[in-house]
């Protein structure tokens, strides 16, 4: 019962780790496609 318990939390961490990381990345993409965007809207504007 101990090993199947520690097992579910460590794979728990590993999924919460997988899940921060794939934020990070997201938001990260996110930021750099805003700032193409404000470029873009830059150009445009002259």
């Amino acid at each position: 019962m101990k090993n199947l318990l520690n097992r579910l939390v460590n794979r728990r961490k590993k999924s919460l780790r997988w899940s921060r990381t794939i934020a990070r990345s997201v938001s990260s993409i996110q930021i750099s496609k805003m700032g193409q965007l404000g470029q873009s809207l830059v150009v445009m504007s002259r």
